[in-house]
């Protein structure tokens, strides 16, 4: 999955890429550079995390049962779509741009006290630099056709792959969404149960610290590239 969106890919995506590999093998030579990820690293944990070392908050090997479910986790304003780097650049790529906004949704107190994730999205980082996808009257998903299934499905965000997973970097926690109320329970060891785990534990953390690194480190190489017009920067 992730290599075939790699090949797959635009040149503002490549450029993106290209930026977070120069940063993983490169020694960080730059004043500017050093001291802004010295900022970073006081303010976030950047620890890669671990499937063992990690708590879980429901039983190894939930998957969900989309097939079979009634519901659609592409509609509502609890299933607004947030964005990450990747997901801008390759919109931009793609000439799907008219499909970002800012327009994001407003909770009343009320659910953000039955709902500590969301609440915990809303004051993160994420919420405040990047857009989200655009929903339609109805409150779905622009991407979502008339038979409920995804027209973008190869290249849907990395929120959309990991979902229900939820990760709570700073409890160190691993849950599952209660907007998904059909899973299935395999073995721990089942293949499609290992591979959620690993999109969860790689793909979404790393886009995270990807996006964290990049927007704060190297703003001017961003800027240079022509992405930050579709962000919120400081």
């Amino acid at each position: 999955m992730e290599f075939r969106r790699v090949m797959e890919s635009g040149p503002l995506e490549r450029a993106v890429r290209s930026l977070w590999g120069e940063y993983q093998t490169k020694p960080i030579r730059h004043v500017r550079h050093l001291w802004r990820l010295w900022q970073l690293h006081r303010e976030f944990d950047l620890t890669p995390p671990s499937a063992e070392e990690w708590t879980w908050g429901f039983q190894r090997g939930r998957i969900p049962d989309c097939f079979a479910c009634l519901d659609n986790c592409c509609r509502g304003p609890h299933n607004t779509v947030l964005l990450r780097l990747v997901d801008v650049a390759l919109f931009v790529d793609r000439g799907w741009t008219d499909m970002l906004t800012w327009e994001k949704p407003h909770f009343s107190e009320e659910v953000l006290s039955r709902r500590p994730m969301l609440r915990d999205m809303l004051r993160s980082f994420h919420w405040r630099i990047f857009p989200v996808l655009k929903q339609d009257a109805m409150g779905r998903c622009v991407f979502l056709s008339e038979e409920q299934t995804c027209t973008i499905h190869p290249h849907r965000p990395w929120v959309c792959r990991t979902f229900p997973y939820t990760l709570d970097i700073p409890g160190r926690r691993i849950g599952w969404s209660d907007r998904c109320e059909l899973p299935v329970q395999a073995a721990p060891q089942d293949p499609t149960a290992r591979a959620l785990e690993q999109a969860i534990l790689h793909n979404f953390y790393t886009e995270k610290i990807r996006d964290l690194v990049l927007v704060k480190v190297y703003k001017e190489e961003l800027h240079k590239m022509g992405i930050t017009r579709w962000l919120r920067l400081d």
